[in-house]
Order: C-alpha cells, then sequence, then structure tokens
C-alpha cells in the first residue's frame, strides 16, 4: 500500500514539474495558454476594431499646462480656454 501511495505522489510531482515547464516554454515564446500570442517579443497583437477605444482630443490646463481630455477639462474663467481642475481654475481666478 504504502508503494502505491509513493507512486501515486510521483506520478502527481512529474505531473506538476511538467505543467510548470510547458507554462514556461509558452511564456518565453509569448504564447497565451490557448494558443494565441501576447504582446512582447514578437510585437503587440493585433487588437479587433470594436475593441479599439475612440481617441479623444486634447487641451492645454491654461494655469499649469498639463494636458487633459476635453470631456474632462473645465472652462477657464474669463473664457480663456479650459482648465484641468477646480485649483487650477481658482489660480486663475485669483491670478496667482
Amino acid at each position: 500500500m504504502l508503494r502505491f501511495l509513493v507512486l501515486i505522489a510521483l506520478v502527481v510531482a512529474i505531473w506538476l514539474l511538467l505543467e510548470w515547464a510547458y507554462r514556461k516554454a509558452l511564456a518565453a515564446l509569448g504564447i497565451e495558454r490557448g494558443g494565441r500570442r501576447r504582446a512582447g517579443r514578437f510585437g503587440p497583437r493585433p487588437v479587433h476594431e470594436a475593441r479599439q477605444r475612440p481617441t479623444e482630443t486634447l487641451v492645454r490646463c491654461a494655469a499649469c499646462g498639463t494636458y487633459v481630455p476635453v470631456s474632462r477639462a473645465l472652462p477657464a474663467p474669463g473664457g480663456g480656454g479650459a482648465v484641468c481642475s477646480q485649483g487650477c481654475r481658482a489660480a486663475l481666478r485669483h491670478g496667482a
């Protein structure tokens, strides 16, 4: 009985070692488990057009100079462009 349990433990250990080596080999080649290549050494994986995010125009903050998406930009006081935050809006308002 003890020999049988040792044999089972040995088979399981070999199985886990082979599984680990297989995953390492796939990772080194940049291949996902399902057979698809990942981005990496072989370049980026093509992205389906439906999954691509639409690009958004960036505007420069009139106070600090950072770029923010148009959807997140706030109007600057006096109509002088856009600002990135309430703090920049207050800084422009107070002339700091």
